[in-house]
């Protein structure tokens, strides 16, 4: 269907035709600048009129146009460098935030970009603290550098300026999507040096994170193992900062990224026997959501389990090629690497599993299978592929129920049509 087509029954609104009430809107946003803001409202009324006249003949309808001169004009100090940026005025969003990027202080671009990397990709929301801990990492480093950290967590926000804003709930993000646009387009790469070594790619961006979080990670401190009170586990969160957002979120940006031998090497070094501290101190955060929760994790965790959950198949396939056991239990509740992988949807790595000899009817501790799993889930792939690896369908549970009974409980939950239950019957029973 055309999309024109599509939106026929849709009101249509004419955005020329609010043109007037968006001047309005701008010129009521200048006058309120000039009276709050502290460095501006000293200024002289003849100057005050040039300001709302020049930025209104420029705005073109864009607040973060205006906003963004607003804020350089507000760190200038003297009448005849204000008059100078309105005889300058920048013709568009690129060359404002262009111009704020060149101005960056050479020795602040390094921390500024890092900033400004973190807060483009980051799949979780950063607290001033969580980023004044990421941008202070550093590659090789087997722990946090005091030296490394800025002299204050406020320093982020006057270093990046009109490019970050801090949230009502106290998150740091971008000022604005334009942002981060601009630090992705061409227009940045073919800018000024001093501008293009800004520039961001959200391929190599991701992997740059992942690695980030790998160093974290991998500090002395967490090769002590797990904390064995729930004290020690508070402590240890309070003097790492970024220790949850590095658990939790290094495997989306891993997803995001292409592969690399520098971080190939840092995802089997994590996974092997001899970094097996450091991975529990892992697997014991991720698996608290509340500190009250520190002692959830599984101790019995194993490396290839969480491997195949995560979908990381070279992971897989490097432990099962070192001996790995294909049917321990590993997660929480006992699951198998093969249940993780059922459950996570990686079919690549139950595939690989299955071809190594994993046992398809191995239970967990409640003795569910894989199976079930699958079943209840309504992956057809994944039925298909257990069933043929020797699932049993007549297998039970700790309640008594097969895999045919989760499919068809959590199709009546979740209310689908009973010709999806049928087509597992079918399956199953065929």
């Amino acid at each position: 269907m055309d999309i024109k087509d599509a939106l026929k029954s849709f009101m249509h609104v004419r955005l020329e035709s609010h043109t007037k009430d968006v001047d309005e809107d701008i010129k009521s946003y200048i006058e309120h600048r000039l009276v709050s803001d502290q460095r501006l409202q000293s200024l002289q009324s003849s100057l005050k009129e040039d300001i709302k006249q020049s930025l209104r003949a420029k705005s073109a309808g864009m607040f973060r146009l205006v906003q963004c001169t607003l804020d350089c004009i507000s760190t200038l100090r003297t009448v005849k460098s204000i008059r100078s940026a309105l005889q300058q005025l920048p013709e568009g969003l690129g060359e404002t935030y262009r111009n704020i990027l060149v101005r960056v202080p050479k020795n602040d671009m390094g921390l500024v970009r890092k900033i400004l990397l973190w807060l483009s990709f980051s799949v979780l929301p950063l607290t001033l603290e969580e980023l004044h801990a990421a941008i202070a990492i550093e590659q090789g480093s087997d722990g946090t550098d005091e030296d490394s950290f800025l002299g204050s967590t406020q320093d982020i926000l006057s270093m990046c300026g009109s490019l970050i804003t801090v949230s009502d709930e106290g998150y740091v993000q971008l000022a604005h999507m334009s942002v981060k646009d601009h630090l992705l387009s061409e227009d940045i790469q073919q800018g000024p040096a001093s501008a293009s070594a800004f520039a961001l790619n959200a391929i190599s961006g991701r992997r740059e994170l992942a690695l980030d979080c790998f160093a974290y990670l991998s500090f002395h401190d967490f090769h002590s193992g797990p904390c064995q009170t729930a004290e020690a586990f508070a402590r240890r969160l309070a003097s790492h900062p970024f220790l949850r957002h590095a658990s939790t979120a290094w495997t989306y940006y891993l997803r995001g990224t292409d592969p690399s031998a520098q971080l190939d090497d840092k995802i089997l070094g994590f996974f092997s026997p001899q970094n097996r501290e450091a991975f529990m101190s892992w697997i014991q955060v991720l698996n608290a959501d509340s500190n009250f929760k520190w002692d959830l994790y599984p101790r019995h965790a194993t490396a290839l389990c969480y491997a195949a959950s995560f979908g990381l198949l070279h992971v897989v396939n490097h432990l099962i090629e070192h001996g790995a056991d294909l049917d321990a239990p590993g997660s929480r509740f006992g699951g198998t690497a093969l249940h993780g992988a059922v459950f996570r949807y990686h079919t690549p790595v139950s595939e690989a599993l299955l071809k190594a000899g994993a046992n398809p009817n191995r239970a967990d501790f409640d003795k569910v299978t894989p199976l079930h799993t699958a079943s209840a889930q309504g992956h057809i792939e994944s039925i298909k592929l257990l069933l043929a690896h020797g699932a049993s369908k007549e297998a039970r549970d700790r309640g008594g129920e097969a895999p045919v009974d989760w499919a068809i409980k959590s199709d009546q939950k979740e209310s689908q049509g009973l010709f999806r239950i049928q087509g597992f019957l079918d399956l199953l029973f065929t």
